[in-house]
């Protein structure tokens, strides 16, 4: 399994640099399914294709590439925009085909992957001479990979701590999303590292609320001593994201069962009201010069944005990866036990679950989703496991038990 690690820590360095092809595309989109194809020939994991959450999310691919099929024809796409469309779905499938194939063949390549992506993208940016001060566009979201993937080595308080720092430092440098998501984590690594489970869910309340009274606390501190220099891209984010939503929406309200078309195609009108909704709030900002009246509107959001596009066949799949990131949440927060793939499954679902409800269907996002869908698949492996483990062990003789191994 050296092997297959190594291939996938290269796969996540290689994320981070790109080419053009119809498009963005990743060096890592090309590498994984070339992994994933060695694994098939060669160890096939056979228990994969029987697993009910691939299946589902695997499913949802189809209907999220069928949405969009349907809504291009209907609408009458030009062909290099449909192109376009369909392949980035289709890559979509392509990478979470390939992460889930490693990483039910080895858990331990997903944690290879993510830190090749962390190290990778710290690397990028350093070569390009991004500065510290633009964090959210350089190093916080590696940094926050990396971090999340070696904290996994520390004792879980020592684990906690060093998140929560990274979580603090992202406030300070204007990262608000991260620093809070990273922060969350932490405080999630704490409690599990403190034994809160279902069980004593109750029991444990009180800690429970004084942790997120804690995280708010520092939050806001961090925002409020952050703010005067940041003002100014705060107010135009905040003013344009939450005015994307609503309009993205409206838009879904309008025609909730057939979309309009891949990148927004007969979207001009609700562009036109995105500048209208915006336009005095910006002047008032001072950010009058980034004002800028497109021809096709982006909710910013991808199941909204899937949905606008293709239709509700194209956010089924995303409405099926939320409740799953979910529920895996629940399980990892209240009932998987601590060990090195913690403070990583935890980032990348809480990640995920943000990125799929207030970022684009864009770019890197694409591995992002993938990443996200690969984690649910194996965790959902780990909780049949578990289940089986638990009834077997119910059934063994008392000097026979022994906890199931989850460090494979």
């Amino acid at each position: 399994m050296i092997g297959l690690r190594v291939a996938m820590f290269v796969c996540g360095v290689s994320s981070a640099f790109s080419l053009s092809l119809m498009g963005e595309l990743f060096w890592a989109e090309l590498l994984l399914p070339l992994v994933a194809l060695i694994v098939l020939i060669a160890r096939p994991p056979r228990a994969l294709f029987a697993n009910g959450t691939f299946r589902l999310l695997m499913l949802g691919v189809v209907l999220l590439l069928l949405g969009y099929l349907i809504a291009d024809l209907v609408a009458g796409t030009p062909r290099d925009m449909y192109l376009r469309g369909w392949a980035r779905v289709v890559v979509l499938g392509t990478n979470a085909f390939s992460l889930c194939v490693a990483g039910y063949t080895d858990r331990r390549s997903l944690w290879a992957f993510c830190v090749g992506v962390g190290l990778g993208g710290i690397a990028l940016a350093g070569l390009h001479g991004v500065p510290l001060s633009q964090w959210k566009l350089g190093y916080g979201g590696p940094s926050a990979m990396a971090a999340t993937s070696f904290a996994g080595l520390l004792p879980p308080w020592m684990a906690s701590l060093a998140v929560g720092a990274l979580g603090g430092i992202s406030m300070l440098l204007d990262y608000r999303s991260l620093g809070a998501l990273l922060m969350l984590v932490a405080l999630a690594v704490f409690l599990r590292a403190r034994n809160v489970e279902l069980r004593r869910l109750w029991r444990n309340l009180p800690l429970i609320l004084v942790g997120f009274g804690v995280v708010a606390i520092v939050a806001i501190r961090l925002m409020e001593v952050s703010q005067d220099q940041n003002m100014l891209r705060r107010e135009v984010s905040d003013v344009s994201r939450f005015a994307s939503l609503r309009i993205g929406v409206r838009a879904i309200a309008d025609s909730p069962l057939m979309g309009r078309g891949s990148w927004g195609q007969g979207t001009q009108d609700y562009a036109d009201m995105l500048y209208d909704e915006t336009v005095d709030d910006m002047l008032a900002a001072g950010a009058g010069d980034m004002l800028r009246r497109g021809e096709a509107f982006n909710a910013h959001s991808q199941i909204l944005q899937s949905w606008m596009e293709g239709g509700l066949l194209a956010a089924s799949f995303f409405i099926i990866y939320i409740v799953a990131l979910i529920r895996s949440l629940y399980y990892q927060a209240l009932a998987r036990p601590v060990d090195y793939l913690t403070p990583l499954a935890l980032y990348v679902m809480v990640n995920s679950l943000w990125h799929s409800v207030m970022s684009p269907f864009l770019g890197s996002h694409r591995l992002t989703i993938a990443l996200g869908v690969a984690f649910l698949v194996v965790l959902s492996a780990e909780v049949r496991s578990r289940a089986t483990a638990g009834q077997k062990t119910a059934a063994a003789p008392l000097l026979t038990r022994q906890p199931a191994n989850l460090m494979r």
